[in-house]
């Protein structure tokens, strides 16, 4: 393995979005081709993935090649039978799952990318990790953010609201399920007698958990879909859908706006997250957006102080 290269002061915030966090990986092929090696990385949901193949040393170009084994049998592994999965596809689903505490909790078991997670990266530990890293869920009991990282990456008593988790999830694997637990499609999964879902509910992208664990300069990645005609919503699920992620994205701006320097949201269509034909289109959108981004970072990075906010990739 070549010698570690020098780490800037900067931290790296990757948000949640499924498969549209493959965008990530472009942004750090730019960042790497261009000398920035950030030496913090935080992650929600689907960028808990990247962000911890990227604290354990592997090489963003290596990481869009593994992108081709994560076939649709490995996110959807179900536990429910064919009525179950046709009455989830149907309007009814909602009032169903309303009125029955046995519906499953989660389309998807979770265990086939837990296992994929542990067989490809080459650190099991936390606290192995060559970069600091921490990963965001949301115990869906007691509606806290919970940070999994190592322990020497907590400074003291989190604020209220807050949990730290380090002793209880020492498998990284494990810490990356639990962010990526995404309601109503994975189950959550239960760590220290806490059942914890996506921290996408919560933080959508962990620039404030950056910023609470020390970070002076942040640079966040939004991976939230930017392009698609919404027409006229009707219907129950759809307008459900929407309504959440016009919340989603309201909650998602105010956080970046306090807590990052820079932002970067590559222009990213909706697609369903077993459709891996959009893989190299996300790619390359995450690579536009960070080129954008490039002398707003370099700024940063030269400044002492935080400058103001720039957004790149909706409509720069």
């Amino acid at each position: 393995m070549a010698a570690s290269p020098e780490r800037t002061d900067l931290a790296l915030a990757l948000g949640g979005g499924a498969l549209r966090g493959v965008a990530h990986i472009g942004v750090l092929q730019v960042l790497h081709e261009h000398g920035i090696y950030p030496s913090m990385v935080t992650g929600t949901s689907a960028g808990s993935l990247v962000g911890a193949f990227y604290a354990a040393g592997i090489d963003p170009y290596h990481m869009a090649e593994l992108t081709r084994s994560l076939t649709a049998d490995v996110l959807v592994d179900t536990d429910l039978g064919p009525l179950s999965l046709l009455l989830l596809s149907q309007r009814v689903a909602l009032e169903m799952i309303g009125r029955s505490a046995r519906t499953p909790s989660g389309i998807a078991a979770g265990r086939r990318l837990e296992a994929w997670i542990r067989e490809n990266l080459p650190v099991p530990g936390l606290d192995q990790l060559s970069l600091p890293f921490a990963c965001v869920a949301v115990d869906i009991r007691s509606g806290e953010r919970v940070i999994l990282g190592a322990r020497r990456l907590f400074p003291g008593e989190p604020p209220l609201g807050t949990v730290f988790l380090s002793e209880e999830v020492a498998d990284t694997a494990a810490a990356v399920r639990a962010s990526s637990s995404i309601p109503w499609f994975y189950a959550p999964k239960r760590i220290a007698g806490r059942i914890l879902v996506d921290g996408g509910v919560a933080e959508p992208v962990p620039a404030p958990t950056a910023r609470l664990l020390g970070a002076r300069k942040v640079a966040a990645v939004d991976v939230a879909p930017t392009e698609g005609n919404h027409g006229e919503i009707q219907g129950l699920t759809r307008i459900l859908g929407r309504s959440l992620s016009i919340g989603t994205a309201v909650m998602t701006r105010l956080q970046l706006e306090h807590d990052a320097d820079v932002v970067i949201h590559p222009r990213l269509r909706d697609a369903p997250m077993t459709e891996s034909s959009v893989i190299p289109e996300y790619l390359a959108a995450g690579r536009v957006a960070a080129m954008a981004a490039l002398p707003a970072l370099e700024e940063l990075l030269r400044r002492p102080l935080r400058p103001r906010r720039r957004w790149f990739g909706l409509g720069s």
